[in-house]
């Protein structure tokens, strides 16, 4: 059943039709309830919802968009647009007309079912059980659901309306001794229903418990196995380099390097749109492109940029279906859908058991402050266990990783872990890489 604000939709399309040279129309619905649990007590369980629509004109060759959450009139939203494009963006781009879209499933009625008792009971549970085995802990935990449908219609004859659910965990657990401060952390995040919650209390007590003890090692360069909470940090550099904008504006260091080597070739990423329970998962992106699964980098060699319509003409590439929104008042740019590396042939565990002497990092401090296209990463280990002779001994401490990651991908690889796990929008599996700087302060 069409919506009132979907038939407000409708009607700002009709008026923008009739001044523009094309207009484009996205409207958005969503409902969120989050549940949060703070220092081990019920903190905040309330519901929300949002709705509004944004629009899109191209006028005289030029871009203008406005977006209202209010109930604004059609004849406003057109007008608000309309005055942005005298001093939009030139554009040399249509938006796109109907396509053949991928069928996926991005909707689960057990998640719209879920209700904020339940809900509640869950983040009980998981922290009933970490305290239980540890008591002298503090507990955040934040547990979301959401639902949202949208709509887009463009004058190119797009009409789509697509529907979409979310489930996520996230918990962290602090113990704190003396001048001693351990901080531990997980999260599970898909479209669907969460299968075993109380997993995210099981990791996070063995990292405590593995946590307290106090291991050390020497400054200098050591094999490190990155797990797939870190790996994202990992990965910065590559998902920046072949973003389609900064490719455009000169300064991505992959811009001429299509079907050249940047990594080892046992590395194959990719930008996975179809990606079964990612959050990003969707038959079309938001300029209603269709989505895809995009090999960025296959066996070593790059293969793609990622681009919206704007660096698809500008890059004179087809669009790659990753044309994203912020959120309603932003228009849609480049954004990475859901990020996928390709697994190896050992799980992780029998990746360690082959270490003599190194460290297997979970978090990392200040990562995102460093040089991406430059391929710099560093940052403090936030949680971090010291590997000797094969197994975890003991946490490390006051210690800092550096490497370029551009080097470390193509030069220091070890090995890529055969065990994956779905990060939110991300499915990764630990990686090894040798040679890695470690600077440490007694």
């Amino acid at each position: 059943m069409t919506s009132p604000y979907e038939r407000q939709a409708e009607i700002v399309l009709e008026l923008a039709a009739r001044r523009a040279d094309s207009a484009e129309v996205w409207c958005a619905d969503s409902e969120r309830i989050p549940v949060r649990f703070e220092d081990n007590k019920l903190q905040m369980l309330e519901a929300s919802s949002s709705t509004g629509i944004a629009l899109r004109v191209i006028a005289d060759g030029k871009m203008g968009f406005a977006a209202s959450t209010r109930e604004s009139s059609e004849e406003d939203l057109v007008e608000m647009a309309l005055s942005t494009a005298q001093f939009g963006t030139e554009v040399d781009y249509e938006f796109p007309g109907p396509d053949q879209y991928p069928v996926v499933k991005t909707y689960d009625p057990a998640v719209a079912r879920l209700d904020a008792d339940t809900m509640t009971e869950t983040g009980e549970a998981i922290l009933e059980k970490i305290l239980h085995h540890e008591s002298d802990v503090d507990v955040n935990v934040s547990l979301n659901r959401g639902v949202g449908r949208a709509r887009l219609l463009n004058t190119s004859g797009v009409d789509m309306t697509g529907e979409g659910t979310s489930a996520s965990i996230v918990c962290f657990a602090t113990w704190v001794e003396g001048d001693s401060l351990l901080r531990t952390g997980d999260v599970l995040g898909s479209q669907f229903m969460y299968e075993d919650p109380e997993q995210v209390a099981e990791r996070i007590i063995e990292q405590l418990d593995l946590g307290r003890r106090p291991a050390q090692i020497s400054e200098g360069k050591y094999p490190v196995i990155f797990g797939p909470w870190v790996l994202g940090d990992i990965l910065r550099p590559f998902l920046a380099s072949v973003d389609g904008d900064a490719v455009a504006k000169g300064f991505s260091p992959w811009r001429d390097r299509i079907g050249e080597p940047v990594a080892d070739e046992r590395v194959s990423i990719y930008d996975d749109g179809l990606m079964h329970g990612g959050l990003a998962t969707a038959p079309w992106d938001d300029e209603g492109v269709p989505s895809q699964c995009t090999p960025l980098v296959e066996n070593g060699k790059l293969q793609n940029f990622l681009v919206d319509l704007r660096n698809a003409a500008r890059l004179e590439r087809p669009p790659t279906g990753n044309g994203q929104r912020g959120g309603l008042s932003s228009p849609p740019g480049v954004g990475t859908s859901n990020i996928c590396v390709k697994a190896g042939e050992r799980p992780h565990y029998e990746m360690i058991a082959s270490v003599d002497e190194g460290i297997l990092v979970h978090q990392l401090m200040g990562a995102w402050g460093s040089n991406p296209y430059g391929g710099q990463v560093s940052g403090n280990i936030a949680l971090g266990f010291k590997i000797e002779n094969g197994e975890l001994v003991g946490r490390v401490k006051n210690t800092m990783l550096y490497l370029n990651a551009f080097d470390a991908w193509q030069d220091q690889l070890i090995e890529i872990s055969s065990d994956v796990r779905q990060i939110l929008s991300y499915r990764l599996p630990h990686v090894a890489l040798d040679g890695v700087s470690i600077s440490a302060q007694g």
